[in-house]
């Protein structure tokens, strides 16, 4: 089965696809380019940076995906009250 994690670099994505490594699961990971990658990368697990907004990138990425998990999220209450239009682009449109 293959498995596509959105944010899967963030804290519960690390999580997530630390545990579904542990079993007989297809893992990539999507996220930003910028995303804390150095040190966090783990065999079994293919990785893919792109933007949520992205729709040819997320269309590359899913190609032949089973199931996704989404985790991408634009987060920070300072940071979403500051930046509200981007936050609406990726928490809302980026789900879509």
């Amino acid at each position: 089965m293959k498995v596509i994690i959105t944010g899967g670099l963030g804290c519960i994505g690390l999580a997530v696809s630390a545990q579904l490594n542990n079993k007989t699961y297809d893992i990539t990971v999507f996220d930003l380019p910028e995303s804390r990658f150095e040190g966090y990368q783990k065999p079994g697990i293919n990785y893919f940076f792109g933007s949520i907004l992205d729709k040819t990138a997320l269309l590359d990425a899913f190609r032949g995906a089973d199931a996704v998990i989404h985790l991408a999220a634009y987060l920070g209450v300072e940071r979403t009250e500051t930046n509200r239009l981007r936050g609406i682009d990726i928490n809302i449109y980026g789900s879509q």
